[in-house]
Parts: structure tokens; C-alpha cells; sequence
């Protein structure tokens, strides 16, 4: 009885060997997770460290970690965002949105912003909020809160990549929402100038 059992687990290992050897198993993790279980399993019934069932669990695990290692880093794209788009969008979170108590409310606020540009509402960050009546919040003699710089900068850097391709950047509010007002401490997104029906925040919040 023991015996067939012994003979089970092995034809097991070795049907096990031959799976990693086929090109299925693509994940590197998963591969080595894989090898590392067969020669577990071959030491748990007694064999050898020179077993050609380890000696060829060990190279399956070795000769992934030297391919992955391999592959080169990916590259993240930077973007060259004027810096006058920063400071316009900084200063215009600062006056409409500073006390408002959420990072993604503020977000919501440079992102309406920059769906009036994609809209045609202005060419450029700044004609967007320094044009008469659009953003009343907005000041070039509002002070550049670094908080509010990094926020900008965020959100420009996820709309460059909106820009090119990308399609989940963590947007917190959709790219048709052109208006908002200001009531009990935070502001209400609306589609229309005028419209009772608000933005619900049911978008996942990239700041937590």
C-alpha cells in the first residue's frame, strides 16, 4: 500500500515537472511557485537533493528569476506641464476649494477646470479660469499652497495621461461636468448651468 502511494506521488511530480515545461504557465511567480511545490513534494517522499526531479524543479525555478531579471524596468512617462498650468490650477483650488475638508472634492475642482478646456471653453488652463464669469475662485494674487501645487500637478499628470490612451487615471469627477457651486463647505458638480441634479462622488477615490 505504501508503495502505491509513493508511485501516485511521484507520477503527480512528475506530471507536474511536465506541466511547468509548457509555455501555459507564463507568470514567472506562478512558475517558480509551482517548482518550488514539486520539490517540496519530491524531499516529503525521500528523495534526494540530486534527484533529476529536483535538479530539474531547481533550473525551471532559476532559469525564471534569470528571465525576469532580465527584462528591462519599465520606463514611467514623464510630461513637460507648464508650470503656469500649475500655478493657475493651484490657485484656483485655493480659492474655491482650501477648506474643503476632501483631497478628492479639491481634485474635482481642478478637474472641472480641465474638462472646460478639453470643452473649448479656453486653449489653455489659465484663459479657462481667467476668463470673465467662469471662475470667480480664481486670483493670480492668491497665494501657491504647496499642498495645493502637488495637488495640481497630480491631477494634470493623470489628465496628460487621460490624453494619451489611458482610460481608468483616477479622474473624481466625469469629463462632463462644467459647472459647480459652493454650499456648507463643499462644492456641487452639476453637467448643466442649470440643473437641481448633482455629481454623486461615485467614483473611486484615488487619494486614500
Amino acid at each position: 500500500m505504501k508503495n502505491l502511494r509513493k508511485i501516485a506521488i511521484l507520477v503527480l511530480v512528475i506530471v507536474m515537472a511536465f506541466a511547468l515545461c509548457t509555455p501555459a504557465l507564463a507568470a514567472w511567480t506562478t512558475k517558480q511557485e509551482k517548482a518550488h511545490e514539486i520539490a517540496e513534494i519530491a524531499r516529503s517522499i525521500g528523495l534526494s537533493e540530486d534527484d533529476p526531479i529536483i535538479e530539474r524543479a531547481r533550473t525551471i525555478w532559476w532559469d525564471e528569476y534569470y528571465r525576469v531579471m532580465a527584462q528591462p524596468a519599465p520606463i514611467e512617462k514623464t510630461y513637460d506641464i507648464p508650470q503656469e498650468d500649475i500655478n493657475a490650477l493651484a490657485r484656483t483650488i485655493w480659492g474655491e476649494a482650501r477648506g474643503v475638508p476632501s483631497k478628492a472634492e479639491q481634485a474635482a475642482v481642478a478637474w472641472c477646470v480641465l474638462n472646460r478646456v478639453d470643452a473649448g471653453y479656453g486653449s489653455t488652463v489659465l484663459e479657462v479660469v481667467s476668463a470673465p464669469g467662469q471662475f470667480y475662485g480664481y486670483s493670480v494674487n492668491y497665494p501657491l499652497d504647496d499642498d495645493l501645487v502637488e495637488l495640481a500637478k497630480d491631477v494634470l499628470t493623470r489628465w496628460y495621461r487621460e490624453k494619451d490612451g489611458e482610460t481608468d487615471v483616477g479622474r473624481t469627477l466625469p469629463s462632463d461636468y462644467y459647472y459647480f457651486n459652493g454650499s456648507g463647505g463643499h462644492n456641487w458638480f452639476r453637467k448643466e448651468f442649470r440643473s437641481s441634479t448633482y455629481w454623486d462622488w461615485s467614483l473611486p477615490d484615488p487619494y486614500k
